[in-house]
């Protein structure tokens, strides 16, 4: 997270950044409600730092799911872009 970090801060053109972050940004973006809050709080600073703002998307509420029988499933693909 750091380097994207600096990139990010290094850039002075618009940018998107978007992929599989494997990290929430808020509880309910994972089914069991089980997340390391320090994980979460440490990438939303980075977001709120790097003044990102996240796209919204459409479709399914969960991104990723562990195909279990009873299914832990998450947001981890995220689209984000600065005010550039």
């Amino acid at each position: 997270m750091a380097e994207l970090k600096a990139k990010i801060q290094s850039s002075n053109n618009p940018l998107i950044v978007g992929g599989d972050f494997n990290m929430v940004r808020r509880v309910t973006d994972k089914s069991s409600g089980h997340v390391d809050v320090r994980y979460m709080d440490a990438f939303n600073e980075i977001i709120d730092v790097t003044e990102l703002r996240e796209l919204q998307r459409s479709g399914s509420r969960y991104t990723w799911s562990n195909k279990r029988i009873m299914p832990v499933q998450s947001v981890l693909d995220r689209v984000f872009v600065n005010n550039a």
